[in-house]
């Protein structure tokens, strides 16, 4: 089983079709951080993929980090998520 770690992007997206089309086994990873104004939207057309084709959907939902990098907190809270050490 594979797991497709997604933002909901058009490369994302296209992934899961890829999946799809190819009978793969996987569910689906994705990390909301809330940073970006379409981050929202991004998180809507996972979730809608995931119940059309009737996937497993994880996602995070990290603390809002204010201070130091973002990228490097980002970075480290979706390595833990996908590894598992986060919930």
């Amino acid at each position: 089983m594979i797991c497709a770690a997604v933002s909901g992007g058009p490369d994302s997206m296209a992934l899961l079709w890829f999946l799809e089309s190819r009978h793969v086994p996987y569910f689906i990873a994705h990390v909301n951080y809330h940073h970006r104004p379409s981050a929202s939207r991004d998180e809507a057309i996972v979730r809608q993929f995931a119940a059309e084709h009737q996937k497993t959907l994880w996602i995070l939902h990290p603390a809002v980090h204010e201070a130091g990098n973002f990228q490097a907190q980002a970075r480290a809270d979706r390595y833990g998520f996908l590894s598992g050490s986060v919930e």
